[in-house]
């Protein structure tokens, strides 16, 4: 993870991570950064202390890079230093959901409708209600066995999961998680509730006749499922307005996720189900998370077979790339002939970001990987 947050930061060649020790391609790239050390060290001729070399862009591609990988010593130690030596202070607050990223959004528009609360029950019809209670009790039974702060998972379990009996605090994290850059606060559940209600008031404007809704949704959806969390994601914001939306008569329902990470999450809820369409268009999961999902060869099972789509691409992707891959997405929509769409909009792939989409769709070169 100490490779990869350099490579977030732009320090370090992309995907040199991941190349092999013991290889040919390994040694030459040591080499190069060997010598390229020895220029831009203090007696060498091209002097370049770390602090000249990162700015605020870097340590916030560092930031969301590693919650998404789960490098929580990093967190603490590694890159609060490598940003004060560039003189910006940050300390574990900073890697924290915050209510300014909707604020933000919500100060752009004048025009909001109120959230209706619809209770638990089209919550249930995603989620399981083990994982439902667990979510509301986390955190206070992380306070009731000694602990501070946030509730944040360490041991999962990757192989053989399987529903168990568990009662310690720190087994339920873990049953009900797959990262480790998921806490539970104690405003957590309040938080992810609301963003789950707000959706389905989206929903309901659409059962109303209005033609689309937005529904500002914090925290996120996509990445978690129907008894996990991850990816800062508790309760599946789009796959809950999916179902909601069917149920009240506007089924069959699509549902395109342009978010630059891929929507494990819903994919999984939705994956032996031919009745929701599920289309992704991602960063390739060969390098960028969540990794084992969104691959192209995942296309459903069962009755869900041919029903979920993801169409991966590189880093760096512009907008000429980009467009026809959406035109895939939306052929394939409409060949569904869904009643309603619900788009999952991540804007992670904003001009300045890993992919290099320009603001007004027109074409721009590509930007730097």
């Amino acid at each position: 993870s100490n490779q990869m947050m350099m490579e977030m930061m732009g320090l370090h060649m992309p995907a040199a991570s991941f190349v092999n020790p013991g290889t040919k391609l390994r040694a030459e790239l040591t080499r190069a950064a060997t010598h390229r050390i020895a220029q831009i060290g203090w007696d060498g001729d091209d002097y370049r202390p770390l602090g000249h070399c990162i700015d605020e862009k870097a340590i916030v591609n560092a930031i969301i890079g590693l919650m998404a990988t789960g490098g929580s010593t990093n967190h603490a130690i590694h890159l609060p230093a490598i940003a004060r030596s560039a003189g910006i202070h940050i300390d574990w607050t900073d890697f924290a959901e915050t209510p300014a990223r909707a604020l933000a959004v919500k100060n752009h528009f004048t025009d909001w409708a109120e959230v209706t609360d619809h209770g638990l029950e089209p919550i249930l019809a995603v989620h399981d209600a083990d994982y439902v209670a667990f979510l509301q009790t986390a955190h206070d039974e992380w306070l009731a066995a000694g602990r501070s702060g946030d509730a944040i998972p360490y041991a999962l379990p990757v192989i053989r999961r399987r529903p168990l009996d568990l009662t310690r605090i720190d087994a339920k994290l873990g049953a009900h998680a797959f990262d480790t850059a998921t806490p539970i606060s104690d405003g957590t559940w309040t938080a992810a509730y609301w963003s789950a209600q707000t959706a389905l008031s989206g929903v309901d404007a659409l059962a109303a006749g209005e033609g689309s809704a937005y529904a500002l949704c914090r925290p996120p959806g996509h990445h978690c499922g129907a008894d996990y969390m991850g990816g800062y994601c508790y309760l599946n914001t789009p796959a809950i307005a999916a179902r909601a939306a069917a149920a009240q008569g506007l089924g069959p329902v699509a549902i395109l996720d342009v978010d630059y990470h891929h929507g494990n999450g819903t994919q999984d809820i939705f994956y032996e189900d031919g009745s929701v369409l599920f289309c992704s268009i991602h960063a390739d999961p060969k390098t960028d998370y969540p990794f084992f999902w969104g691959h192209a060869d995942e296309r459903g099972e069962g009755a869900g077979l041919s029903y979920n789509l993801n169409l991966p691409i590189p880093r760096g992707t512009e907008d000429m790339n980009y467009i026809p891959v959406l035109e895939q997405a939306i052929q394939r929509i409409d060949a569904f002939a869904p009643q309603a769409l619900v788009i999952a909009l991540g804007l992670d792939g904003f001009e300045g970001d890993p992919f290099a989409l320009s603001p007004d769709g027109t074409l721009s070169p590509a930007a730097d990987p």
